[in-house]
């Protein structure tokens, strides 16, 4: 199932063995990034891992995965909670949010990857085993899935007006899962070679962004009410360039674009606006939540063996609060209220 186009993606992802537990372990305001031993990528890819995958799906539990084992607190669910797919350990881990207390782990996963959350709290979690699982805010157990036409599902993004879930295929396609049925209907763009990362504004217009044929980055909007995609080249200024695609998100004014580092583009059409810079590594994927107190939440694989931290938006700098011990890969972040 997972061929080329998962091979020719290298962003590092750091595998950093001999994390024990689950307790999201936290430091104080205004704390900086730990500096350890583990700190600099590990030589494990998305691609090989991948690859392993497609050697051997039984070893992920491919498809009809298990979720049997997954845990929520009771005293956990009247609060937002964060959720946190850990890809390696083929689980999402809950805190509440902003305090980052520890509450629960959904397992059963293949590979878990981009999340993302609708107007009733409810959270989608992507599978590069090809599925995706919606959970109900603080539910331990699928209340859906979707498995027709999956590749290798990376980003999603929820329509705020009709609730249709968009899904980031991993190919050159996004599938658009219109609310109440399980086949989406199917958009191209040939100049993706993979879709990862969307988002919706609030005119309706989906903006994806991915790599193109040449392994480069590539942006795209699928205007409301449209059937094709219109490519963007974003125009930088003074900015330097993105150089390999991160999360999309709409961040109330601006479509906010990650650079799969540690700079995050709000870019208005084809202009980059401004830019948020976060003391961080690596960080795929990003989720904006209104919140007084920490707007802004990313996980870092190549941080200390793999964080997440808070942050001021668009201030970014270091980070508020840190969840410092208990996952291998922390990839996808979505907040639920």
């Amino acid at each position: 199932m997972f061929a080329s186009p998962y091979r020719r993606w290298t962003p590092a992802l750091a595998f950093a063995a001999g994390l024990a537990g689950c307790a999201g372990q936290q430091t104080g305001p205004g704390a900086t990034l730990p500096q350890t031993g583990a700190s600099q990528p590990l030589p494990h890819t998305a691609s090989s891992m991948l690859a392993r995958f497609s050697a051997n799906p039984a070893q992920f539990g491919a498809r009809h995965q298990n979720h049997r084992g997954s845990w929520i607190k009771p005293e956990g669910r009247p609060f937002p909670l964060l959720y946190v797919s850990d890809s390696f350990a083929h689980a999402v881990d809950v805190y509440t949010y902003p305090n980052l207390k520890y509450v629960g782990q959904l397992t059963g996963f293949g590979f878990p990857m981009g999340e993302c959350t609708d107007k009733a709290g409810n959270v989608w979690i992507t599978d590069a085993s090809g599925a995706a699982y919606k959970y109900a805010h603080g539910g331990a157990n699928p209340i859906e899935t979707l498995l027709n036409d999956m590749d290798h599902p990376n980003g999603c993004a929820v329509d705020p007006r009709n609730g249709d879930l968009a899904v980031g295929n991993g190919n050159a396609q996004v599938l658009v899962f219109h609310t109440g049925s399980s086949s989406p209907t199917v958009y191209t763009d040939s100049n993706f070679s993979q879709t990862m990362f969307l988002s919706y504004d609030n005119q309706d217009n989906l903006f994806v962004d991915g790599t193109d044929t040449s392994n480069m980055f590539h942006y795209a909007e699928l205007p409301a009410g449209s059937q094709t995609f219109s490519d963007i080249n974003l125009n930088y200024g003074t900015f330097p360039m993105i150089q390999s695609p991160g999360g999309v998100k709409w961040d109330g004014t601006y479509m906010a674009v990650g650079d799969s580092q540690w700079t995050i583009y709000q870019t208005q059409g084809s202009n980059v606006i401004s830019t948020t810079t976060l003391s961080a590594t690596c960080v795929f994927t990003f989720d904006i939540f209104r919140s007084r107190r920490a707007p802004l939440v990313a996980p870092d694989q190549c941080t200390g063996g793999g964080v997440v931290g808070t942050y001021a938006y668009p201030g970014g700098g270091s980070p508020i609060k840190l969840i410092t011990s208990g996952l291998i890969t922390p990839y996808g972040a979505a907040v639920s209220r």
